[in-house]
């Protein structure tokens, strides 16, 4: 299924599985695991140390072409995998963090390589607060971690296992047929769904509106007082209520 490459420590796992991706163009599905990083990578090119505790992969694919959801559909094999070990109403912030209530418990990076229109491969950077016990200040809200939502300690490997199989199912679904049941799933773990939202598009550049739903390229349908609907693929939610 995928092979699994182990560190102790890295500066990123998305860094690594890119030196491998161009040191050997006929690698796929490999999966980069590290107990910590020191520049684990974020959106807008954010960066935070990840201690031990945590569960940091990245998943090198060499998809045939570009496929939109991906960042969401990790989220989605996030929540599915959390479920298998604490019952609760996990939910996904789009574009790529997954949250319990207003703290996160998991944050997702996607990036791809193109020759021309060609896709060479793509990168899924996943971290998932595991066995932390308390956290940097790093978001706009708090964070969480399952040893803290459920008291109990977890063996990573397993989880990873797990992760690896939702996934799997998820992406063998998502090429084979097409987006439906993925987007029914994003409609019912969206945490935005329904919400008025402030969402900061570029820097200073606001959009308030009402979250709609997401469409099948990934982008959040938000409907402003107007009544006129606008579609945004990038951005930061600063509020939801």
């Amino acid at each position: 299924m995928y092979q699994k490459i182990y560190f102790e420590e890295l500066d990123s796992t998305n860094k690594e599985a890119k030196n491998i991706a161009e040191q050997n163009l006929n690698t796929k599905e490999i999966v980069i695991i590290s107990k910590k990083q020191f520049e684990g990578q974020g959106t807008r090119n954010r960066l935070w140390k990840s201690h031990e505790g945590g569960l940091y992969f990245s998943i090198l694919l060499r998809p045939k072409k570009m496929l939109p959801l991906f960042s969401l559909m990790a989220g989605v094999s996030v929540i599915e995998t959390l479920k298998e070990f604490a019952d609760l109403d996990f939910k996904i912030k789009w574009p790529n963090d997954v949250l319990l209530n207003k703290n996160k418990i998991s944050g997702i990076l996607t990036e791809c390589k193109f020759n021309g229109n060609n896709l060479v491969y793509m990168i899924i950077g996943c971290g998932i607060n595991i066995n932390q016990t308390e956290f940097e200040r790093f978001t706009h809200y708090g964070a969480t971690s399952l040893y803290i939502l459920t008291g109990k300690k977890f063996d990573l490997n397993n989880i990873l296992d797990t992760y690896l199989k939702k996934f799997n199912n998820l992406y063998s679904n998502y090429i084979n047929t097409n987006s439906d049941e993925l987007l029914e799933k994003l409609e019912k773990y969206s945490i935005l769904q329904g919400k008025n939202i402030i969402a900061e598009i570029n820097q200073n550049i606001f959009i308030i509106g009402k979250v709609v739903g997401i469409n099948s390229q990934g982008g959040l349908i938000i409907k402003k007082e107007s009544g006129k609907e606008e579609i945004i693929f990038s951005g930061s939610i600063l509020s939801f209520e």
